[in-house]
C-alpha cells in the first residue's frame, strides 16, 4: 500500500472511532439486521399493508461516516450435495476498524431482508467491537437483499432457501475468511436478532468448532404451526398497561363482528377502517384477512414497543402501547369499533398508506410473483415459503384468552402454503417440515455451550425462545418491560435499570468468552464393525478379504438372531421439496429393557449390519448393565439398505455423511414415539467410519444424542494419510525392530528385480506377468503387498487364530538362509492361502472396472460406494509418501487420485478431493471437534488413531489410548485374553457410562 494510501487509512479510523463514540447517544434499532419482523405471516402482512420495508428503515447514521462498500464471497449452492458445483456471489460487510492481531471476530447474521451496511457502524455490538478490538462481518443471508442465489424464486428454485443451507454458508464465510485473512487464532462471536437470533445459537449446534460464541437475541427455537401463544402475550402486555385497553379490544372485536356477521356494513366498514375495498362478509378469506390485519396492528405496537427507533424517523415508533391505549379507552362517548379504527388510521398515516388492503386473492397474487424485483423486494415470498417449509410461526387466534376474536385460525395460514405455492405444501407437510426442524436444531431442548439467550417480556416471540438458563455456559437474560431485540440497541441514557443491566451481563459473559481457551469436547462410544479403509478396504475386499476385515464377535452355534425390521427413511433431507422415501434396515434388541433407561444405537458403516452385534459385544454388556434398549441402524447405499436403483453417480449424490448423520435422527425420533422413550439418553457407539459419526452426531443433533462412544473413528479428513504406514512400521518394530528391516530389504530386492526386468509373478504367485512399463499395475503391487502388513497391523490380535504382527513377523525374521524378497513373498503365499486366493490380480484396470459397475449386487457390496466417499469427503489415501515406512515410493498420492478420475469422471481429481475434505473438516472441525460427552477410544498400534484424538482435551470430552491394541480392539466381548490396557480401557469406558446415566 502506498503512503497516500496509509493515510488514507488512518484519516478513515481516527474518523470512524470519533464518530462512532459520539453516535453513542443514538438509538439504532440493531433488529434490523434481519430488516424484517420475525413475525410469521403477521410480519409479511404489515410489510404488504404498509410497503415492503414500512417498519422496517434503516438506522439514521451521520453522513459524515464512510460506510463500508459491498463486498461479495463465492458461494456454493448446496452444500448438501457434493457432486453440485454450481456457486453464486453472496454480499457481505466488513468493518476492521477496531480490530487488532488475534482479536476476536464478530459476525452479525443476516435474516430475512436486506443486509445494511449502516449496521456496521453503529449499534451495541459495534460498542462491543470496538471494546474487545474485533474484526466486523456481516454477510446477507441466501435469497434475500441482492444475495440471489438463482434466476428467479420459483418453487424448484426455493428448494434451495433453508436455515440449513444458510448456516452452511456461514461456515464456509467464516473458513473462507480464516484463510484469507490469517484469523485461524481469533474467535468467533456471531451475533443475531429474530430469525438470525435462531440462525445464531444453531450455528454453535452445527459448526461449534467454528464459532467460539453466540448472542442469540429475540430468537425463537421452537418451530412450532400454531403459534397462538403470540396472541396471548400481546394480551398480556397489554393489559401490563391497561387491563381496560384489552376489554376495549375486545369489544371492538366484538362490535366488528357484529357488524360483519350482519352482511350489509361492508360499505360502512370499508368507511370506518379506510378500507380500500368493500368487505364482502360472505368471502371467509378476506374477512380472516381483515380480522388478522386489524390484530397485526397490535402485534406490531407491542413487539417493538418504546424500541427507541424515534430517533432515526422509523414509521410508527411512536405508537406505542400506552399510546395505542389512550386511544382505545379515550372517554370520548363514542363506540369501541371507532376506537380500533381510529388507531387503525394512525397507523396507516405513519406509513404513507391511503387505504387498507385486505384482499385475499391480491395478497396470494403478489406473493405468487417469482421475479426479483428491486433490492428487497420479495422478501414476503421468500420468508413466507421459510415458514411454510421450516417453521410455522403463524400467529393464529385460536388461543381464548386473547381479544381479536377467533377469525384467523391454523388453517386460514394454512391455506395460504397451498394457495401460494402449490397443494403439495398441506397441512401434512407443515407439520412434517416443522418436526423435521425441531429434531435438527432441538427446539427447547438445544444442547450448546457459550450462547447467550436474551428475550424481552414484552416480545411476543419470547414464548418459542429460552428464557431461562440452560447451564452455567448457556445463561438465559429474560429482561422485563422490553421488546423485541431490544438489547440490540447502542446504549442510552434512557435505558431502564433492567436493560442497562443486560447489557453489563452480556459484555461480562463476551468478556470471560474471550478470556478463556476454546475447549474442544468429545466422548465415547462403542461399534459393530467398520473398516474406513479407503482404497485399502476397497482392494482388500476384492481379494477376498471381506470376512477377515469385517468380522463380528464371536456367537455361540444355535444363537437365535433378531429378525430384519425396516424403517422409511426420506431420500434428501436437505431438500424440502423432494419426497421421495426408501426401506432402511435396523434390528431391535429389546430384552435388557426396563422402564425410562437409556436407547442404545450401534451406528453401521461402510458394509452390511450385523445380527450377531445385536447379542454380544462390549455395548451389550453395557446395555444389560444399565437396562438399555439396543438399535442397530445400517447406513444409507450399504448391505441391504438400497435408497436408489442403482449405484450411478447421479444417484451416489445421497451418499454422504450428512445424510447418514440426518438418517440417524429421523430414526431417533420415530423410535421416541414408537417405544414411548421420549424420557430415554440415547448414547451412540460406533468403531471406524461409525465411530466418526458418533462423534460427529453430538456435534449435529446434541439434543438427540446424549452420549457418545467413538472407538477408532478418524475425524480429521486427509488426502495424504502418509502416517498410516508410518504406524503400520512402528507397530510392527514395537514387536519386533528387525521385522521393519526386513520389510525394506525385501522392497528394495523386489524394486531391483523389476527394473532390471527380472520376473517376479511366480515368486509373488501373480495372476500375470508383471509389465514394468505399466506403472499404474507396479503401483498396485506395491501397494497390495504394503497392505499385507497394514490389515495384520490394523487388526492385530482380534483373535488368537488369525495371524498377528508376531506370527508374520517371525515370518520375514527367520534366519534360514534365503533372501528377505524371498520370506515376503512367503508370507504372501500364506495369507493367500488363508483366504483362498489361487493368484494375485494387481491389475489396475480390472480394479477400475470393477468399481465402475453401478449395479446392486448382494448385501455385501461396498467397493463402489465407500469409494466414491473417499473421493468426495475424505480422501483417506494411505500412499507411501513418506520416507519413514519400509514399503516403497510406488504409491503416492496421485495414484489414488487417478483412481478417482478413472472411476468416477474428470470431476473428481486432486483439486476437487481437497475442496471436498476442507468442506468436511470445515463440516466438522476435523480435530478441533467442539462435542461434550463423548469417548474417544483408539489403540497405539491402530494406523486410524494418527486422524483420530488420542489426547483429553476437555474433563467431559476424555481420549482413552490403549496401549498395545489394535482397530476397534475396545469393542469385542470382554475377554480373559484381554491384556491390562484393554481391562483397564473396559472399565474407564463402563464408569463414564455409568456416569452419564
Amino acid at each position: 500500500m502506498n503512503e497516500s494510501a496509509d493515510a488514507s487509512k488512518t484519516d478513515y479510523v481516527s474518523s470512524q472511532k470519533q464518530l462512532l463514540h459520539e453516535m453513542t447517544m443514538n438509538r439504532l434499532c440493531l433488529w434490523s439486521i434481519v430488516t424484517c419482523l420475525l413475525c410469521g405471516t403477521d410480519g409479511l402482512k404489515l410489510n404488504y399493508k404498509v410497503k415492503k420495508h414500512g417498519m422496517l428503515g434503516e438506522p439514521a447514521v451521520d453522513s459524515n461516516i464512510t460506510l463500508p462498500p459491498d463486498q461479495w464471497f463465492n458461494q456454493k449452492l448446496d452444500h448438501f450435495n457434493p457432486s453440485d458445483t454450481r456457486t453464486w456471489s453472496q454480499r457481505y460487510f466488513t468493518n476492521d476498524t477496531f480490530f487488532y492481531h488475534d482479536g476476536p471476530v464478530f459476525l452479525m447474521i443476516g435474516g430475512e431482508g436486506t443486509a445494511s451496511p449502516k449496521w456496521m457502524v453503529a449499534g451495541q455490538w459495534i460498542e462491543l467491537a470496538m471494546m474487545y478490538g474485533a474484526l466486523c462481518f456481516q454477510v446477507e443471508h441466501r435469497y434475500y437483499g441482492i444475495s440471489h442465489p438463482t434466476k428467479d424464486s420459483g418453487v424448484k428454485n426455493l428448494a434451495y432457501l433453508s436455515s440449513e443451507q444458510a448456516l452452511a454458508d456461514l461456515a464456509f464465510f467464516i473458513e473462507s475468511m480464516n484463510d484469507a485473512k490469517n484469523l485461524t487464532s481469533s474467535k468467533w462471536i456471531v451475533f443475531g436478532g429474530s430469525y438470525p437470533g435462531s440462525l445464531a445459537a444453531w450455528m454453535r449446534v452445527k459448526y461449534p468448532h467454528l464459532v467460539h460464541g453466540a448472542v442469540s437475541s429475540s430468537g425463537p427455537l421452537l418451530a412450532k404451526a400454531d403459534f397462538k401463544d403470540y396472541m396471548v402475550v400481546v394480551r398480556d402486555s397489554v393489559s401490563s398497561y391497561s387491563e381496560d385497553c384489552v376489554k376495549e379490544i375486545k369489544r371492538a372485536t366484538e362490535e366488528v363482528r357484529t357488524a360483519v356477521e350482519g352482511g350489509e356494513a361492508g360499505d360502512d366498514l370499508k368507511e370506518i377502517f379506510r378500507l380500500c375495498d368493500s368487505l364482502n362478509s360472505s368471502n371467509a378469506n378476506d374477512v380472516s384477512n381483515f380480522y388478522e390485519t386489524l390484530a397485526g396492528n397490535w402485534a406490531g405496537i407491542v413487539q417493538y414497543n418504546k424500541d427507541n427507533r424515534e430517533f432515526e424517523g422509523a414509521k410508527g415508533a411512536n405508537i406505542t402501547i400506552n399510546v395505542a391505549c389512550d386511544v382505545m379507552t379515550a372517554e370520548d362517548n363514542e363506540k369501541a369499533i371507532h376506537h380500533y379504527a381510529k388507531l387503525n388510521s394512525m397507523l396507516l398515516d405513519a406509513y404513507g398508506e391511503k387505504c387498507l388492503d385486505f384482499k385475499y386473492s391480491k395478497m396470494i397474487n403478489d406473493l405468487r410473483n417469482t421475479t426479483w424485483g428491486n433490492e428487497g423486494e420479495g422478501a414476503a415470498r421468500l420468508w413466507t415459503y421459510q415458514t411454510c417449509t421450516e417453521f410455522g410461526f403463524f400467529q393464529t387466534s385460536n388461543a381464548i384468552n386473547q381479544p381479536f376474536g377467533r377469525k384467523f385460525p391454523l388453517e386460514f395460514f394454512q391455506r395460504q402454503c397451498e394457495d401460494i405455492y402449490g397443494t403439495k405444501f398441506d397441512a401434512k407437510f407443515l407439520n412434517n417440515a416443522i418436526r423435521r426442524t425441531n429434531i435438527f436444531y432441538g427446539g427447547y431442548n438445544i444442547d450448546v455451550r457459550r450462547v447467550v439467550f436474551i428475550h424481552g417480556s414484552v416480545d411476543p416471540w419470547h414464548a418459542l425462545g429460552i428464557t431461562k438458563s440452560l447451564s452455567e455456559d448457556a445463561p438465559a437474560i429474560f429482561i422485563n418491560g422490553t421488546a423485541h431485540c431490544a438489547d440490540m440497541y447502542p446504549s442510552s441514557e434512557k435505558d431502564p435499570p433492567q436493560l442497562l443491566r443486560a447489557r453489563e451481563k452480556i459484555k461480562d459473559i463476551i468478556g470471560e468468552w474471550m478470556g478463556h481457551q476454546n475447549l474442544k469436547y468429545s466422548a465415547i462410544c462403542c461399534v459393530l464393525f467398520a473398516l474406513l479403509l479407503g482404497t485399502d478396504a476397497v482392494k482388500y475386499t476384492m481379494r477376498g478379504k471381506l470376512n477377515k476385515v469385517l468380522r463380528g464377535p464371536p456367537i455361540p452355534a444355535n444363537t437365535p438372531y433378531p429378525s430384519e425390521q425396516w424403517f422409511t427413511q426420506k431420500l434428501d433431507h436437505f431438500n424440502q421439496g423432494d419426497s421421495r422415501v426408501w426401506q432402511q434396515r435396523y434390528f431391535t434388541n429389546s430384552s435388557f429393557h426396563t422402564p425410562g433407561g437409556p436407547a442404545f444405537l450401534m451406528i453401521g458403516g461402510e458394509g452390511p449390519i450385523g445380527a450377531g452385534w445385536m447379542l454380544y459385544g462390549q455395548w451389550i454388556e453395557l446395555a444389560q448393565m444399565h437396562g438399555a434398549i439396543c438399535f442397530q441402524l445400517e447406513h444409507r447405499f450399504y448391505g441391504k439398505s438400497h435408497p436408489t436403483s442403482d449405484l450411478s453417480l447421479e444417484n451416489l449424490a445421497y451418499l454422504t455423511s450428512e445424510q447418514g448423520l440426518a438418517d440417524l435422527a429421523y430414526f431417533i425420533e420415530s423410535m421416541n414415539q414408537q417405544w414411548n422413550l421420549g424420557g430415554s439418553k440415547w448414547i451412540v457407539f460406533g468403531g471406524s467410519y461409525p465411530g466418526s459419526l458418533a462423534a460427529w452426531m453430538r456435534v449435529k443433533y446434541p439434543q438427540l444424542v446424549y452420549g457418545a462412544v467413538s472407538s477408532s473413528g478418524p475425524i480429521l479428513a486427509k488426502a495424504d494419510f502418509k502416517e498410516y504406514m508410518e504406524v503400520v512400521s512402528d507397530s510392527l518394530a514395537y514387536y519386533n525392530p528387525n521385522c521393519v528391516q526386513q520389510i525394506r530389504t525385501a522392497t528394495s530386492q523386489i524394486t531391483s528385480r523389476i527394473e532390471s526386468g527380472q520376473d517376479v509373478s511366480q515368486l509373488f504367485r501373480l495372476c500375470y506377468q508383471l509389465n514394468p512399463y505399466n506403472q499404474q499395475d507396479v503401483s498396485n503391487f506395491y501397494e497390495l503387498m504394503a497392505n499385507n502388513f497394514a490389515f495384520i497391523v490394523q487388526y492385530n490380535q482380534w483373535d488368537t487364530t488369525a495371524m498377528n504382527i508376531k506370527s508374520a513377523c517371525d515370518v520375514l525374521d527367520r534366519n534360514d538362509g534365503r533372501q528377505a524378497i524371498d520370506r515376503y513373498a512367503e508370507l504372501n503365499s500364506m495369507i493367500m492361502d488363508g483366504v483362498g486366493e489361487s493368484c494375485l490380480n494387481f491389475d489396475y484396470q480390472a480394479t477400475i472396472d470393477y468399481i465402475r459397475n453401478t449395479n446392486w449386487g448382494d448385501e455385501n457390496t461396498m467397493y463402489r460406494q465407500w469409494f466414491y466417499q473417499t473421493c468426495n469427503e475424505f480422501g483417506f489415501y494411505q500412499t507411501s509418501n513418506s520416507s519413514n515406512q519400509p514399503f516403497g515410493n510406488q504409491f503416492p498420492l496421485s495414484f489414488f487420485a487417478q483412481q478417482c478420475t478413472d472411476v468416477f469422471g474428470p470431476n473428481f481429481n486432486i483439486n476437487s478431493i481437497q475442496a471436498s475434505i476442507d468442506r468436511t473438516n470445515a463440516d466438522y472441525g476435523g480435530l478441533q471437534i467442539d462435542a461434550s460427552r463423548v469417548i474417544f477410544v483408539h489403540g497405539s498400534i491402530d494406523p486410524w488413531h494418527a486422524l483420530g484424538l488420542t489426547h483429553t482435551v476437555s474433563q467431559d470430552s476424555p481420549a482413552i489410548y490403549i496401549e498395545g491394541t489394535s482397530h476397534c480392539a475396545d469393542m469385542m466381548p470382554s475377554s480373559y485374553l484381554d491384556s491390562a490396557e484393554l481391562k483397564a480401557a473396559h472399565e474407564q469406558v463402563r464408569s463414564i457410562v455409568g456416569q452419564w446415566l
